[in-house]
């Protein structure tokens, strides 16, 4: 059975990549981004919970505001009063928003403040990479693409298929778990170089989403080995997000977006558009609000968009190879296999515990399965 944690935090101003020098973790300002403190694995309230949350989803999401006036929604509101109880204590963030549920839907909605589950816009950051790493998998699950594991060379016409070339070796897979060995990054730091999906503007001759791709792909230093090398950049999803457009043969990214996440997971308060809708970087493209995110969950929770066969491959350490400290975990497709702040790098118990978090700048969604 499943658990699902996913936490969302809006604020006011993006662009850290803008500023001068990196973002900091655990600390509560970044240059430009507002996190909570992260010195505990999660901020969430340690109460009796109710029986019932061994079986629980649970979504949340937040923006900055000055209102402090909290309404809760449960079937049984005594049950979940020691819950409600800390929420109402939480004092780092005004304006947000709680959701607990099963694969049978909310069995707990809470809102603090100016914040509506509804209608309540904020902007994912690196909480996309999840939702959208599973998009492409709906592309193998519909046999658009063979499987996880067939090259991208077999769909992209600009990719190499010289076998003396390590990225004709790459995969689905590789691309969906960033260990397709492009680039560098580290949670934080991702991007080293600025490319055409940062900043469409300053690339006029690119015209298009495949053409970025392709100059992304030729620009990229291979850093390391395909499958045995990990790097936290947005360069892997637009890569195969190139795929998926030869695969369907369509040159329009929202093709694909609109029929392998919007449309499967009901999410018609959500877009992916960001720095534009043509040019999406799709690692950090999303516009939604809580309960739209929280339709993914309990879709992926309940096994309603995309099989148990394939969620468990998603779910897969793709970073065994990792050793030594880990801030947030091991990688699956688009999410953390949460082992945090741990000198042990991933241990037996955060193996066993199967706690999953795609979190980052702003946002953080954390799922976890029991």
């Amino acid at each position: 059975m499943w658990n699902v944690v996913c936490v969302v935090v809006e604020i006011q101003t993006f662009g850290c990549r803008e500023q001068p020098g990196p973002c900091v973790f655990r600390q509560s300002l970044c240059s430009c981004y507002h996190y909570v403190d992260f010195v505990t694995p999660l901020p969430l309230p340690i109460v009796k919970m109710p029986s019932i949350l061994p079986t629980l989803v649970v979504a949340a999401t937040a923006a900055t505001a000055s209102s402090v006036q909290s309404t809760m929604k449960a079937a049984d509101p005594a049950a979940w009063a020691p819950l409600k109880e800390q929420l109402d204590a939480w004092v780092f963030t005004e304006n947000f928003g709680f959701t607990v549920g099963d694969k049978t839907g909310p069995l707990f909605e809470y809102t603090h403040g100016k914040f509506d589950l509804d209608t309540t816009e904020c902007e994912l950051a690196s909480t996309s990479k999840w939702p959208l790493a599973m998009m492409f998998v709906g592309l193998v699950n519909d046999g658009t693409i063979e499987s996880l594991d067939t090259p991208a060379n077999k769909y992209v016409p600009w990719w190499t298929t010289d076998p003396a070339d390590p990225k004709s070796k790459i995969t689905l897979r590789h691309l969906l778990s960033f260990t397709s060995g492009f680039g560098e990054g580290t949670p934080g730091q991702e991007n080293s170089t600025a490319t055409c999906m940062d900043d469409p503007a300053a690339y006029p001759t690119i015209k298009t989403y495949d053409e970025c791709s392709q100059s992304i792909y030729e620009l990229t230093n291979l850093t390391g080995t395909p499958g045995s090398h990990y790097a936290y950049n947005s360069v892997h999803l637009q890569l195969a997000g190139s795929v998926a457009l030869a695969a369907m043969n369509t040159s329009d990214i929202q093709d694909v977006i609109s029929k392998y996440l919007l449309e499967p997971y009901n999410m018609t308060s959500t877009t992916c558009a960001n720095p534009t809708a043509e040019r999406p970087e799709l690692a950090i493209c999303m516009k939604t609000v809580g309960n739209d995110y929280a339709k993914f969950l309990g879709s992926t929770l309940s096994y309603s968009v995309l099989p148990e066969t394939l969620v468990n491959e998603s779910e897969k350490d793709a970073t065994t190879f990792l050793k030594g400290y880990t801030l947030y975990g091991d990688y699956g497709f688009g999410h953390f296999l949460e082992c945090y702040d741990s000198i042990y790098g991933m241990t037996q118990d955060c193996i066993d515990a199967h706690m999953y978090v795609c979190q980052l700048i702003a946002l953080m969604g954390c799922p976890c399965r029991r």
